[in-house]
């Protein structure tokens, strides 16, 4: 909850000084960002190195006033995941959630800056790899074996809010938060008996970064 205060206190502040898109149709840049997920059996990598980019391909993508348009994107977290295993807390292994995702949503623009939210949903490719430590923990504190834990795909869907300010007319300052609904179905098996559950990899992300126009 306090990384989650923090990140509104930070959208809020560069909202006053923030970003807007660059002129060109095409920018590209560097940018930092991190993750805190609602179940804390996950755990991020903090603070992490992504892309930034923009497309401003539609006629209205430079004029002033309120503009309705597409978004979207493709994500990319790798948390890992701990749990109970016999008593005492293990990792279980590293989750890999690669969402794809499209939507639209309002934006308004007034010079150098563009304040916009919007909604993207889309199918969401998950991989879990088993940690070695967890099948150690089930064979010598539960006398079973794990067989495997398979997260299958699922539908992700985030609401965000971002903000652009044109320093020059290439280079744009990014800031952008926002809540990715993830809960992909689990099948956990032991001792060739499967269990199915649900995970809740809700996150909220943050980000912030830099774009030059290309063309």
């Amino acid at each position: 909850m306090r990384r989650a205060i923090t990140v509104l206190v930070l959208s809020a502040v560069m909202a006053t000084a923030a970003h807007a898109q660059p002129g060109n149709h095409l920018a590209l840049g560097p940018g930092v960002g991190f993750n805190s997920y609602a179940d804390k059996s996950f755990t991020g990598r903090g603070v992490s190195i992504i892309p930034e980019y923009h497309l401003g391909l539609t006629p209205h993508s430079r004029r002033d006033g309120f503009s309705f348009g597409l978004k979207g994107g493709i994500g990319y977290a790798t948390p890992d995941r701990h749990d109970f295993i016999g008593g005492t807390e293990t990792t279980s292994g590293s989750l890999r959630l690669v969402p794809v995702m499209v939507g639209a949503g309002p934006s308004y623009r007034s010079g150098p800056l563009r304040v916009g939210v919007g909604v993207v949903a889309g199918p969401s490719f998950n991989k879990f790899s088993v940690d070695p430590a967890a099948s150690a923990a089930y064979r010598d504190r539960l006398d079973a074996t794990l067989n495997s834990i398979e997260v299958k795909n699922s539908v992700a869907v985030r609401p965000d809010a971002s903000i652009w300010y044109n320093l020059t007319p290439s280079v744009a300052l990014h800031t952008a938060a926002g809540y990715t609904f993830n809960r992909p179905q689990v099948k956990t098996t032991v001792d060739g008996v499967t269990t199915t559950t649900r995970w809740n990899t809700d996150r909220l992300g943050y980000q912030v970064g830099l774009t030059y126009g290309v063309f």
